[in-house]
């Protein structure tokens, strides 16, 4: 079975903190709620890319790492408000 790699593979977790390093190192992501109601992230790119630059201690801004999680930590939040919503414009 061939992979089109046309289309980026997505990924959900659960964690907000892993989800910011993964927006820093170039994933996109969206909140949205799993089956028991608990808040969760589709990570959009290629996960494995970006954790092989972290593995490889490829450079990134301390920072942007902390606007990140305080960017996935806020959706959270915003998710929850917005009753099940969903939103696109976390990735800034």
């Amino acid at each position: 079975m061939k992979q089109n790699l046309a289309t980026p593979t997505e990924t959900i977790i659960e964690n907000a903190d892993q989800t910011g390093l993964l927006k820093v190192l170039g994933c996109t992501f969206t909140p949205e709620a799993d089956d028991a109601g608990h808040v969760v992230f589709r990570i959009t790119g290629d996960v494995d890319g970006c954790l092989a630059k972290l593995y490889q201690n490829h450079p990134v801004g301390a920072m942007d790492v902390l606007q990140a999680i305080k960017s996935a930590r806020q959706a959270i939040f915003a998710f929850r408000k917005g009753k099940g919503q969903r939103y696109e414009n976390f990735n800034r």
